[in-house]
């Protein structure tokens, strides 16, 4: 009896975890006009912030796709996910106090009900 091919099954399953993670990348234009009622920040600067960041993202592609052919998988999602837990870890340390955040206009929450549920 011939064992069984699994390949199909991790062409799909990569398929579909690429798929979804893309879409949700690149669905921030939908969002864009929430965000500027929510922040009052202008539409441009916004979307500078988000050509930059796939800027960087694209740029920084052939580097890691390099050192993963080099030092392999592991190790690079491993220093990835370090350098993210890091940052994510310093936001908790913001320089400014909270009341000089940006406020929603028009007295609008920012936890809508119609997205969150009435809390």
């Amino acid at each position: 009896m011939k064992p069984d091919f699994y390949g199909w099954n991790v062409v799909g399953a990569a398929f579909t975890a690429l798929f979804v993670v893309y879409s949700i990348q690149f669905s921030f234009g939908t969002f864009v006009d929430d965000i500027v009622d929510d922040t009052g920040w202008s539409e441009t600067r916004l979307q500078l912030i988000f050509a930059v960041y796939i800027f960087t993202y694209s740029s920084l592609s052939a580097v890691t796709g390099a050192l993963t052919d080099r030092v392999g998988p592991r190790r690079v999602v491993a220093v990835g996910a370090g350098a993210t837990d890091c940052r994510v870890h310093h936001l908790g340390y913001r320089p400014e106090p909270v009341d000089r955040l940006p406020r929603p206009r028009r007295g609008r929450p920012v936890r809508d009900e119609r997205v969150m549920g009435s809390v």
